[in-house]
């Protein structure tokens, strides 16, 4: 399994899809990747919180206030 990304939740979804193939699209609820995992979790999400969407691996790994700071980012194999 190779190695995963630590990416910025605040970071759009289309430039995460250009730099790592995550194919996660933006829609009306959600442009960011903070945005679709609370979405997904349909909570406000805590640090270690983890699902799996599109073949993708995505664990919060930072959260401050209401927001998803940090998201782990990796393939399921």
């Amino acid at each position: 399994e190779g190695a995963g990304f630590r990416v910025n939740g605040a970071l759009n979804l289309n430039q995460i899809r250009q730099r790592t193939g995550f194919q996660a699209v933006a829609t009306e609820d959600y442009q960011t990747l903070a945005g679709l995992v609370m979405s997904l979790l349909d909570r406000l999400p805590v640090v270690g919180d983890s699902l799996v969407y599109e073949g993708w691996r995505l664990t919060v790994a930072a959260v401050e206030e209401r927001r998803v700071t940090q998201v782990c980012m990796s393939r399921e194999t």
